[in-house]
């Protein structure tokens, strides 16, 4: 299909979606944040604070870390090459990368989070 590298580069025109990556890993972030709350606290939440749970978790957090993004991204590293880090690189591999990155990183922010709220909630707890 292309005879050198730099015909390979001509033809790129999309860039490695990062930005996708990172809004979608401060997501995660929060739901594993705010999720942690909810279970740690394991308390009958009220009808109010059952309210602003799904507001964010089903709300802010779910528009925020949209699934159709993220498959229109991997349609387009698929569809056509990719210059990462200045490199043309194959559709395949960006898309793996891209996919593997996604997810491997969302669910490490997720995991982030929900320890670090766990932990700021545990002692809060203990304290009283």
């Amino acid at each position: 299909m292309y005879n050198s590298p730099g015909e390979l580069l001509l033809y790129a025109n999309h860039h490695f979606p990062i930005v996708t990556v990172l809004v979608n890993s401060l997501g995660c972030f929060g739901l594993g944040f705010i999720y942690a709350r909810y279970l740690v606290l394991k308390q009958p939440l009220d009808r109010q604070a059952q309210g602003w749970f799904l507001f964010f978790s089903s709300g802010v957090f779910a528009g925020l870390t949209t699934f159709s993004g993220f498959s229109k991204d991997l349609f387009s590293l698929l569809s056509e090459p990719t210059i990462t880090a200045g490199f043309a690189v194959s559709t395949q591999i960006a898309a793996l990368t891209y996919l593997l990155l996604s997810i491997l990183f969302g669910l490490f922010m997720l995991m982030l989070g929900f320890l670090l709220a766990r932990n700021r909630y545990n002692s809060g707890i203990k304290a009283k």
